[in-house]
């Protein structure tokens, strides 16, 4: 309840690269942000550089447009097991993220609140 918005869902997350089929982890420091934009109220999904403060990615999703799901395939990967989608419906345009927090226990509440925002769902409330 209340205006004013709400804050900023973030965490620090790398992208991912196509190289033919296969994908793999762009080593760079990021941060990922999910927040309604105050000039134009749509949600923005945006990835920023840790390293120079740049923002690279800005994509407004519309609810309901985009899901946030880990990628299955990924567990028990040796290098890399912590793989989230970032998946549009009716397009074929999917964006890989790693998750790049220490503490890989936050992993599913960040995929859930991610959803959730996405979608304009009220969010589960954080523990703690």
């Amino acid at each position: 309840g209340g205006g004013g918005g709400s804050p900023a869902i973030e965490f620090r997350a790398g992208k991912c690269k196509y190289q033919g089929t296969t994908v793999r982890p762009d080593a760079r420091k990021g941060l990922v942000r999910v927040q309604a934009s105050p000039e134009d109220q749509l949600m923005h999904l945006t990835w920023t550089s840790r390293v120079n403060g740049v923002v690279e990615d800005d994509r407004i999703i519309f609810p309901g447009e985009a899901t946030f799901s880990y990628v299955e395939q990924a567990r028990g990967n040796a290098t890399n097991s912590r793989v989230y989608l970032l998946k549009f419906a009716g397009s074929d345009e999917r964006i890989f993220y790693w998750m790049q927090d220490p503490d890989a226990s936050k992993d599913e509440d960040v995929m859930k609140r991610v959803n959730a925002r996405l979608n304009a769902e009220e969010e589960p409330a954080a523990d703690g």
